[in-house]
């Protein structure tokens, strides 16, 4: 495992690992124990870092192949869905080691990369952040 964050609006964990993995887990009682959701990422290096956005409907995934990825609930499929930024050319040219979304609003998220950049992105989603701060 790479990165492991938790939500408190939500009380989601999100986790990432270099094996490529990224699982939402949503605390079950008849289980007694935390129930993953599935989570669908094409990415095709190790996942270094993720993070929740303020409001738990959304996180970011930092990837060594210099993608950073947005995942948002899909309501008609029920599974996490993230896609990169940028489409398909990575943002930076080198392992992104850090993301983070903007406090307030979570619809940019800024990204850090061995590259020696840092990257401030939109990643504002009609759907999702309508209505938020």
């Amino acid at each position: 495992m790479s990165a492991l964050d938790w939500n408190a609006k939500t009380n989601l964990l999100l986790s990432a690992s270099t094996d490529r993995g990224v699982i939402v887990w949503e605390e079950n009682a008849i289980i007694k124990g935390l129930k993953p959701q599935l989570a669908v990422i094409k990415e095709t290096k190790s996942n270094i870092d993720a993070q929740w956005n303020v409001n738990g409907n959304k996180f970011c995934v930092g990837a060594s192949s210099g993608n950073v990825f947005i995942g948002r609930f899909d309501e008609l499929q029920n599974f996490w869905v993230a896609s990169s930024i940028t489409g398909r050319k990575p943002l930076h040219s080198a392992s992104v080691v850090s993301v983070r979304f903007d406090p307030l609003s979570s619809r940019v998220v800024a990204s850090a990369s061995v590259d020696g950049k840092c990257y401030i992105t939109t990643c504002y989603f009609e759907e999702t952040d309508v209505g938020s701060n």
